[in-house]
């Protein structure tokens, strides 16, 4: 009998069970093309708004342009986001699931950074975590000595900001993704 258990294990089970990782990995590789494509859309898009109106200009940016690049992205059963431990804007705050890899992550730096990660949130449903660690272009807004004007642009803006004082290569925050199949 424990013979017809272990080949019955082997030839129905087990390849059962092997089929469900490259699924998960599927489910990851995607999330993880959609924050690259994501990131380096916004990187681009900041990097044209501070050469044409100035580190302030780029407050006002985020602000509106940030969200609707998101929204792009976010489609075939994927929504997209940025979150923080440390937000600027409320509309960013991490989902319940998401606080738990803040904690992980927040006291890395790109010196020894995170894996991206997968986790199931339910029947077909995942969530996809990336770190952010700040560049020289990410302090001139989130450092820890801002310019006068771009003090006053975020304040405007966000009178209760949290996403400053951080220095080159901490931990700023993740790109998240919620994937439902």
């Amino acid at each position: 009998m424990q013979k017809f258990v272990f080949w019955f294990l082997v030839i129905f089970a087990i390849p059962v069970l092997a089929s469900a990782s490259p699924d998960e990995q599927e489910v990851k590789e995607e999330a993880a093309k959609i924050v690259k494509t994501f990131a380096s859309g916004l990187k681009k898009s900041l990097v044209t708004v501070v050469t044409k109106g100035g580190i302030a200009g780029a407050v006002g940016f985020c602000r509106s342009a940030a969200p609707e690049m998101a929204e792009e992205h976010s489609k075939n059963g994927f929504l997209v986001g940025r979150t923080s431990h440390k937000i600027r804007n409320s509309h960013n705050a991490p989902k319940k699931w998401m606080i738990p890899f803040l904690e992980k992550y927040k006291n890395s730096s790109n010196i020894e950074p995170k894996a991206p990660e997968l986790v199931s949130l339910g029947e077909q449903k995942w969530g996809y975590v990336e770190p952010i660690y700040t560049t020289s272009l990410c302090l001139k807004c989130h450092g820890t000595k801002l310019d006068e004007d771009v003090k006053t642009a975020i304040m405007a803006r966000y009178p209760e900001d949290q996403a400053h004082g951080f220095k080159r290569g901490d931990f700023r925050g993740m790109f998240w993704v919620e994937i439902t199949k």
